[in-house]
């Protein structure tokens, strides 16, 4: 298998948590062996919300990787000891969320294995094919892991609120999660405030739910998008169509069609941004929706 060059398959067509923060650099040769025994946990007090075990994992991971690094030009190979190293991290990870585990530290790990493999792309002129799998398979499970902590969250919240809404295209194919994601264009972190569904040009957005619609127009990032008032300080935005095909204060049923999916505004590819707020706050829609039987992994597409 050719080795791989960038990492851009991370971020799919896409419309973002802060980066590891790491210590002086370390002699890359001292990577931990598969289990990273002797971890150091460490307590900090901007770190006391997170599992210090997991702390200790990232953080010794990324002083070491660093290391590397900084060892090698830039376009080099990346070295044999910090693959080593990656295969270590996945083993210690696929142990460490064998267990029980808080949705924050779900949220820091997946956040510091998507920098530290951009970073390493940025580094090396080419990636090890088994990197980059390891990688991608515990960042998707990360997130479907994330996603059945929400719903379980949710779940008592929501046991006396009937579900009105349906997800608004099939079948459903989520590229890119809720969540704090590294923005493709801006390359900052910030809140990804909706899921991203995979959609061909043209295909039919139907609205979520029964609702008034309170604007169809194009708007800056958006491009052409719909909003749509559920009531019950329920509202859901359908992003990056190619035509819009209904008006603001019209009537709309469950299903019916609000437009068509295309790439307009600030948009990677052909897909539907689609974000659900309860409350005048946006909402995870794989937690209020639920996993659609035929979603698809990013990792996995």
């Amino acid at each position: 298998m050719r080795a791989l060059r960038s990492v851009p398959l991370l971020l799919l067509a896409a419309c973002s948590t802060p980066g590891l923060r790491t210590g002086p650099s370390q002699d890359p040769s001292r990577i931990a062996p598969p289990g990273l025994e002797g971890l150091r946990l460490v307590r900090e007090p901007q770190d006391n919300a997170a599992s210090p075990e997991l702390n200790a994992a990232l953080r010794d991971f990324s002083d070491r990787a660093r290391g590397c690094r900084e060892r090698v030009g830039r376009g080099g190979a990346m070295p044999a000891v910090e693959a080593k190293g990656w295969g270590a991290l996945a083993a210690w990870l696929d142990g460490f969320l064998a267990r029980p585990v808080r949705e924050h530290d779900l949220s820091r790990a997946r956040a510091a294995l998507e920098e530290e493999l951009e970073l390493d792309s940025r580094a090396y002129g080419e990636l090890p094919p088994e990197v980059v799998q390891a990688a991608l398979d515990r960042i998707s499970l990360l997130d479907l892991r994330l996603a059945e902590v929400r719903r379980a969250r949710e779940r008592a919240a929501s046991s006396r609120r009937k579900a009105l809404l349906a997800w608004p295209l099939a079948p459903v194919s989520v590229t890119s999660p809720f969540g704090t994601r590294l923005h493709p264009f801006t390359g900052v972190y910030q809140l990804h405030q909706g899921a991203d569904l995979a959609a061909f040009r043209g295909q039919r957005v139907g609205a979520a739910g029964d609702g008034t619609v309170t604007y169809a127009g194009y708007g800056k990032g958006y491009g052409r998008y719909v909003e749509v008032d559920h009531g019950g300080g329920v509202m859901t935005r359908y992003g990056h169509l190619s035509a819009i095909l209904v008006e603001a204060g019209a009537a709309v049923k469950q299903g019916e069609a609000l437009g068509l999916a295309g790439s307009s505004g600030v948009s990677t590819g052909v897909h539907l941004h689609f974000e659900l707020w309860r409350g005048g706050q946006a909402v995870d829609p794989l937690v209020e929706l639920g996993s659609p039987e035929k979603a698809v992994p990013v990792a996995h597409r």
